[in-house]
């Protein structure tokens, strides 16, 4: 842990130095950099905050629902693909109604 929080010290040197740099690609990787860095110290400060039986069981790995298998879907078409067009239907469907 300590290394990481060593890691984003370092970051934010750099971020700090590229925002005062001339060059506006520079200046907006800077301020880019920084905007992560603040989310991540916001992000730790919730999981503070969260009791410890919370994130304990938030922990466990959940299983995952396979989607059921259609008529025609490819038995050797990549899960992923399938997938992905099933929620691509179920949002083309709800934007229609």
């Amino acid at each position: 842990m300590e290394h990481e929080r060593d890691q984003e010290r370092e970051l934010r040197r750099w971020a700090v130095g590229l925002v005062g740099a001339r060059e506006a690609d520079r200046r907006a990787t800077g301020k880019a950099i920084l905007m992560l860095l603040e989310r991540i110290d916001a992000l730790r400060a919730e999981l503070e905050r969260r009791p410890a039986e919370m994130a304990l069981s938030e922990a466990e790995p959940l299983a995952e629902a396979e989607p059921e298998p259609s008529a025609e879907m490819d038995p050797d078409e990549d899960t992923m693909v399938v997938g992905l067009r099933e929620r691509l239907r179920a949002v083309t469907h709800r934007s229609r109604d």
